[in-house]
């Protein structure tokens, strides 16, 4: 059994309102999904996150990771926690 959680550089707050995912019906259905809503209500910010509960940490992209996440000074240090 595999334990996923959500993670961000701040709080995660999703505005699934908005017109972005009005015809997305991948991202609607998952942003519905209960599971989803509960894991995003309560997700952790990097910060929080304990490596050495966790197998693996997957990076969502996009750019956003790219521009970000090299240059958090948490992330760095989650990064450096990971076992290989």
């Amino acid at each position: 059994m595999h334990y996923t959680s959500f993670s961000s550089l701040c709080n995660l707050l999703i505005n699934t309102s908005s017109q972005v995912y009005e015809n997305d019906k991948e991202s609607i259905e998952f942003l519905d999904d209960p599971i989803v809503k509960e894991k995003l209500e309560n997700s952790q910010k990097l910060s929080e996150v304990n490596v050495d509960e966790y197998d693996a940490i997957y990076y969502v992209g996009g750019h956003g990771p790219v521009i970000d996440l090299p240059e958090d000074l948490d992330n760095i240090k989650l990064v450096s926690q990971v076992r290989h």
